[in-house]
């Protein structure tokens, strides 16, 4: 069976999707359309969690892909996912769902933070669906709601919406008929009190200041390092056991492959601290009064205050940050913040930063990566303040406050970090493995000990001379950036290959500047590409490329200048 899961937006639909998927789950897209919705399985039972809408009668994006998803495939059955401290706008989505026919019942959310308690009952006897009251102590509660909405389809029980017509005429019919009286959250008096603190123009901004200061520090200087520590350790003892092959060839794959993946790898716990953070932020409900927070500053660069969301979470990988731009309704704000996702450095970028942060800055790496990051910032918002610009009033849903679920941390921790892996054992692996053995091969196919007259210092020396004014025309470095390409996780494992040794201090700086600025991975740009089209694509490309040439060569002569 195909079943679906409808609600208004924060109404709870991830969860209950989590919950009855686990990790059995994927990324869906609408032929022709770019907004996405996941697919999951329970069993036999498909499950397909629909972005939020309000009505039938779409007016964004996403409501668009919702409704044609359910007129042009019609699932098997509905679960309806309501909010009932937001009760006016859940009932009025309910009931054009009703208009469907489809067989459906109706999850009850967030019914314990209400008062007065609902009368589910009666709610259930008004609308002549089963209604399922959803706790978070309820285990089962999966299972027994994809039993009751097993049972309507068996049944063929199609649903009777009591009205029909537009959502402004059924709003109407509400405010004259609906059962319950009207329901407010026991959270809803502390969110005003907590938003007067923190969306106060020079209070809020502090604290947001705050807490992103406490997370890059806590990401990078106090917790990261010593969780990093014993990665670092066990990957250099595994290289070290393979110096024992005997074979030269296989000796050096096996030490590439440790070396390039192991290098990355052991930023694994900076970064799943940093998507542990983000996945907080988001949860509690902070994260959409940061939007209302950066409002007036966004909307002087052109943007939406919405815009910081697509921003925040291009710290953790570009490719979701630019998917999650589709929310913004203005086509121009949509393609502005788009070209602004790469210049917030996602966590792919975090192993780059960290080994040449050791380079550049032993004694306190940590300030050396936050002003990397802080510097990529600088350059996007520079950006911004060069385009054109236009404004649309922000118009958001602020959910209460809420401790974060930690089902739904874990499942957001899982997936970045199984992507992770799943990556650092394809992409970096082979890039790690053609990396040593381009190295080890003349142009001529014969084994060489001199990696200078390998077949990789003869392809990284084909641009060496346009690197050569930024002090970049070494061909390992070369190397690193092209296969950054890819992934940028890959330049750390290229050059654990090819530069054992380290990097020269005098490049180090350089190199930064141009790893921070240029174009973002492959995958990124093909998103960039659906999302944009070909000519926002390739202005980016010139964009970062001129950007990072230019922050490059004016390093090395600001270097030479004092000497450094």
């Amino acid at each position: 069976m195909r079943i679906v899961l409808a609600g208004i937006p924060n109404a709870g639909k991830t969860t209950v999707f989590n919950h009855l998927t686990g990790q059995r789950q994927h990324i869906g897209n609408f032929p022709g359309v770019t907004v996405a919705f996941r697919i999951g399985r329970s069993g036999m039972d498909e499950i397909i969690d629909l972005p939020g809408l309000y009505s039938l009668q779409p007016s964004s994006e996403e409501e668009q892909v919702a409704v044609r998803y359910l007129r042009e495939n019609p699932p098997d059955g509905i679960i309806n996912c309501m909010d009932v401290t937001n009760l006016r706008r859940s009932l009025a989505l309910t009931l054009s769902l009703m208009e469907l026919e489809i067989p459906m019942i109706l999850a009850a959310n967030m019914v314990e933070e209400c008062v007065p308690a609902p009368d589910l009952q009666k709610l259930e006897e008004w609308l002549g669906i089963p209604v399922f009251e959803i706790r978070r102590q309820n285990a089962w509660a999966p299972a027994v709601m994809l039993r009751l909405i097993r049972g309507e389809i068996q049944k063929g029980r199609h649903p009777t919406p009591p009205v029909r017509g537009s959502a402004t005429e059924k709003y109407r019919w509400l405010d004259r008929h609906n059962p319950l009286p009207p329901l407010a959250s026991r959270r809803r008096g502390l969110s005003e009190k907590l938003d007067r603190l923190l969306l106060h123009p020079l209070w809020g901004t502090l604290i947001f200041a705050l807490i992103m200061g406490g997370i890059f520090d806590l990401t990078f200087h106090r917790l990261g390092p010593l969780l990093t520590s014993p990665f670092r350790q066990a990957i250099e003892s595994m290289a070290a056991m393979a110096g024992a092959i005997a074979l030269p060839l296989l000796r050096a794959v096996v030490q590439g492959a440790i070396l390039g993946v192991g290098s990355v790898f052991s930023f694994l716990p900076s970064m799943m601290l940093l998507f542990f953070f983000l996945a907080i932020l988001e949860d509690s409900g902070y994260m959409v009064r940061i939007c209302y927070l950066a409002e007036n500053i966004m909307a002087r660069l052109g943007l939406s205050g919405k815009s910081i969301v697509p921003l925040l979470i291009g710290f953790g990988c570009s490719v979701p940050a630019v998917l999650s731009a589709r929310t913004l309704g203005n086509e121009k704000q949509r393609r502005l913040t788009i070209r602004l996702i790469p210049f917030f450095s996602c966590g792919a970028k975090l192993p780059v930063y960290g080994m040449l942060a050791s380079i550049l800055c032993p004694e306190h790496p940590y300030l050396a990566v936050f002003a990397a990051y802080l510097a990529g910032i600088l350059a996007g918002l520079a950006t911004a303040a060069l385009s054109p610009r236009s404004r649309v009033p922000l118009i958001m849903e602020k959910p209460p406050y809420r401790l974060p679920k930690a089902g739904n941390l874990w499942h957001r921790l899982w997936g970045q970090t199984t992507s992770f892996i799943e990556k650092a054992f394809t992409i970096l692996l082979a890039a790690s493995v053609v990396a040593t053995i381009l190295q080890q091969f003349t142009p001529a196919l014969t084994y060489t000990a001199s990696p200078s007259e390998s077949i990789l210092a003869l392809i990284a020396g084909i641009p060496a001379p346009l690197f050569r004014v930024a002090g970049l025309d070494d061909w390992r470095l070369i190397s690193a950036l092209l296969a950054g390409l890819f992934a940028k996780e890959s330049i750390v494992s290229v050059l654990a290959v090819v530069l054992p040794g380290g990097m020269a201090p005098q490049a180090a700086l350089p190199f930064l500047a141009f790893a921070l600025l240029y174009p973002p991975c492959v995958a990124a740009l093909s998103v960039i590409r659906r999302e944009a089209g070909w000519k926002c694509t390739l202005q980016m490309i010139l964009l970062h490329l001129a950007m990072a040439f230019s922050a490059a060569v004016l390093l090395r002569f600001l270097q030479a200048f004092l000497r450094l």
